[in-house]
């Protein structure tokens, strides 16, 4: 089940691509993302772009990546990957085993035009500002 969640988010962003140049705000990326996962369990993640111009998907929140963290472990998007100005939710799973992931919790955040970094944990969000 969750390999099929996981592939499903997959084939999703990689539709975004295509639609990147139809939406103003996807110029504005700025922000780097880090994911960090400070417990004792695996956690599955997914982060979703709610403020956006996308017609498309009017009213709908985009998908802009998700997967898996070990416990302890920080990882780092690739450095073209940029989360764009707007609201976003941040959505936890907690992973015992493989296929048996329980909702942790989520949350929403904002990007706005001066930061440059957030770091998102199971329990929030820290935002690095950056006069740009």
């Amino acid at each position: 089940m969750l390999k099929k969640i996981l592939v499903g988010v997959a084939l999703v962003l990689s539709c975004l691509v295509g639609m990147a140049g139809a939406a103003s705000d996807w110029k504005k990326c700025n922000t780097e993302l880090i994911m960090s996962n400070p417990t004792d369990s695996k956690m599955v993640y997914h982060v979703l772009w709610i403020d956006h111009d996308l017609k498309d998907y009017k009213g709908r929140p985009i998908p802009r990546c998700g997967g898996e963290i070990l416990p302890g472990m920080v990882d780092s998007m690739s450095k073209d990957f940029k989360l764009c100005i707007g609201r976003h939710a941040a959505l936890w799973f907690k992973c015992e085993s493989v296929g048996d992931c329980e909702r942790y919790g989520w949350y929403q955040f904002t990007i706005e035009s001066n930061m440059a970094q957030v770091v998102l944990t199971p329990d929030g969000a820290e935002i690095n500002l950056e006069v740009r």
